[in-house]
């Protein structure tokens, strides 16, 4: 009957062990479970901020390319006009030297013709 007795215990408690067993792995599972997800959720927020962080650089970029391209074509008007300017003064100046120098051969053919200046 002890023995009888002894094997029933040892039965009911490897069936003990058994099932804590299965509980332990149902917990561990469950965890690895949630940690899984969790994983999943900061991978999803790390590729959600990655992305916002792209968009906003090429924003960035976009408009500094933009502010660029602005003072590009304002430097060109400018650069446009000093050049609209300068050709001005060269044709004063040319003008000036030839009438200068129209006036200057009068009054030499005048001394050499012997007429008063």
């Amino acid at each position: 009957v002890l023995l009888s007795r002894i094997a029933h215990l040892e039965a009911a408690s490897a069936a003990a062990a058994r099932q804590h067993e299965s509980q332990i792995r149902d917990l561990v599972d469950k965890h690895e479970a949630e940690i899984k997800g969790k994983e999943e959720r900061f991978a999803d927020l790390a590729a959600k901020r990655a992305n916002e962080h792209r968009v906003s650089l090429k924003r960035q970029k976009d408009a500094y390319g933009e502010l660029l391209t602005k003072r590009n074509e304002e430097h060109r008007r400018e650069v446009r006009g000093l050049k609209d300017q300068l050709e001005g003064v060269e044709e004063r100046q040319r003008v000036f030297l030839e009438s200068y120098v129209e006036a200057s051969l009068d009054a030499l053919a005048r001394v050499r013709d012997g007429d008063e200046l």
